[in-house]
């Protein structure tokens, strides 16, 4: 079943390569994955700075607020990398439906009469 998935998954990528061009597709993953970095990187930034607003309330619990500050954040930056592994992936996965070239339209002869 696995490999039936990574099949054609290989194959619509290479459908999506057919369509933009190799030095197209390279561009767009990485535009895709600047984007996705930046933004979970900024959201990472507002969950730090809200979880040092809020960790003064665990040293009324008895617990050390350093260490649970070390050990809250880590945790937040290692969901940020996963999250930052697979948003890509989807994102153009997604993209392929929406990008497709423009469909041909004839120009018209400017030296043609018309009827």
């Amino acid at each position: 079943m696995r490999e039936l998935i990574v099949s054609d998954a290989k194959d619509q990528y290479a459908d999506f390569e057919a369509k933009l061009g190799e030095e197209g597709l390279r561009q767009l993953e990485r535009r895709v994955v600047l984007a996705v970095l930046d933004r979970k990187w900024r959201e990472h930034l507002y969950e730090m700075d809200y979880l040092k607003d809020g960790i003064g309330l665990r040293g009324m619990g008895q617990r050390d607020p350093l260490v649970e500050y070390q050990r809250e954040g880590y945790q937040m930056y290692n969901s940020m990398i996963e999250a930052i592994k697979e948003e890509p992936s989807s994102c153009c996965s997604t993209l392929t439906s929406i990008v497709s070239p423009p469909p041909k339209t004839p120009k018209p002869n400017p030296m043609r009469k018309r009827p």
